[in-house]
């Protein structure tokens, strides 16, 4: 999908055990990284952006570009990951 650069974008997650149980992690953390993988961003992502048990949320304002954006989150004391990209785009 491709948003219009300026604007907040919300970024959600879900996080889920080994059952398919919505979990509440331990941490929870948003990376964003440039389309080489360079590091731009890392939030710490609080409780108070909780959505409903194991969704989270962060709002985040895009420059113009392709970016990787990373969940990452503790979950029993193991590491959870997902990656998504997102297109910005001027027009």
């Amino acid at each position: 999908m491709t948003y219009q650069a300026g604007n907040t974008v919300r970024l959600t997650a879900e996080f889920k055990d080994w059952e398919g149980v919505s979990i509440d992690p331990e941490t929870v953390k948003l990376i964003i990284y440039d389309y080489r993988y360079t590091k731009l961003s890392e939030f710490e992502v609080p409780t108070a952006n909780r959505i409903n048990v194991g969704t989270y949320f962060y709002d985040h304002v895009f420059e113009t570009g392709l970016f990787i954006y990373e969940w990452l989150a503790t979950i029993d004391g193991k590491p959870s990951l997902v990656r998504k990209q997102i297109s910005i785009s001027n027009v």
